[in-house]
C-alpha cells in the first residue's frame, strides 16, 4: 500500500521542482522587466512627440529601436539626451525657463554611468548608480512632460503679388 521511494527517487523529484520554480521566476521577472520597459519607452515616445516639429531631432516612435539587442545600448542614451536637449529648446521657444534643462543632467549622468557599467571593478556601483539615476529621470521627464508648452497650429493665407 505504501510506496517507498528511494532517496534518488525524492532528490530527483525536488531537483525538478526547484529547477520548474526557477525557470518560473526567471520567466516572471523577464516580463516585469519587459512591461516595465513598454512602459518607460511609450513615456518618452509621448514627450517626445509632444516637442515641437521645429525643435524635435526625430519622431518618438523611434525609441522602440531600444529593444534590439546591443543596439539599446548606445540607442536609450542618445535618444535620452536629443530629448532632453529638444525639451530644453521647446521651452525656451515658447519663452518659459521652467524646463528644470530638460533632464540633460540625468540622461547624462545616465549615459556615463551605463558606459562605467563594463568596467570591471566600478560596475557594482555605476549599476546601481544608473538604476537610480533611470528613475529618478523617469520622474522627471513625466513631470516635465505635463508641463511642456502647447504647440499652436500657425496657419497663414498665402501672400500673392497684388493683381494689376
Amino acid at each position: 500500500m505504501h510506496e517507498h521511494f528511494t532517496n534518488d527517487q525524492l532528490f530527483a523529484a525536488l531537483g525538478t521542482g526547484l529547477g520548474m520554480g526557477i525557470v518560473a521566476f526567471f520567466v516572471l521577472f523577464f516580463v516585469v522587466i519587459l512591461v516595465v520597459t513598454v512602459f518607460y519607452f511609450l513615456l518618452l515616445q509621448k514627450t517626445m512627440n509632444r516637442v515641437s516639429e521645429f525643435n524635435r531631432p526625430f519622431p518618438g516612435g523611434l525609441i522602440w529601436l531600444g529593444f534590439i539587442p546591443l543596439v539599446n545600448i548606445i540607442w536609450i542614451p542618445v535618444f535620452q539626451i536629443m530629448l532632453s536637449v529638444a525639451i530644453k529648446k521647446d521651452f525656451l521657444a515658447a519663452g518659459r525657463v521652467d524646463h528644470d534643462n530638460g533632464a540633460l543632467n540625468l540622461a547624462i549622468a545616465q549615459a556615463v554611468c551605463l558606459a562605467l557599467f563594463w568596467v570591471p571593478v566600478v560596475n557594482a556601483i555605476t549599476g546601481i548608480a544608473h538604476f537610480i539615476l533611470w528613475i529618478i529621470y523617469w520622474a522627471k521627464i513625466s513631470s516635465i512632460k505635463d508641463k511642456m508648452p502647447v504647440q499652436t497650429l500657425i496657419i497663414s493665407a498665402p501672400i500673392y503679388p497684388p493683381r494689376q
